[in-house]
């Protein structure tokens, strides 16, 4: 299944960017986020390894998590894996004007 979504924000990639790739900041607006941890870091940042908590409903979920692909203010793709599921994420932006798309 290939799930897609698209919007503006009106700010340059290089301020929205680091909301996608900074787990601190990634945790503001993904609200089920609980916490979040590095296990190791890729200087190239591909191959970097991580663990988020997830809480819905009062059930939490551990999910280890993969930088599959990596572009500075382009692109991040994650392979995320847990106890009961294993998919693929890709955040790309792109400047359009002075906005950003997502």
């Amino acid at each position: 299944m290939i799930i897609s979504f698209e919007s503006e924000i009106n700010h340059s990639p290089e301020l929205v960017f680091p909301w996608i790739e900074d787990p601190e900041k990634a945790m503001q607006w993904q609200k089920n986020v609980q916490s979040g941890e590095f296990i190791q870091k890729n200087p190239n940042i591909i191959g970097t390894t991580f663990r988020e908590v997830i809480e819905e409903d009062g059930n939490s979920l551990s999910m280890d998590g993969t930088i599959t692909k990596y572009v500075k203010n382009k692109l991040i793709g994650f392979h995320i894996k847990s106890r009961i599921h294993a998919f693929d994420v890709a955040y790309a932006v792109e400047g359009i004007g002075k906005a950003t798309r997502l």
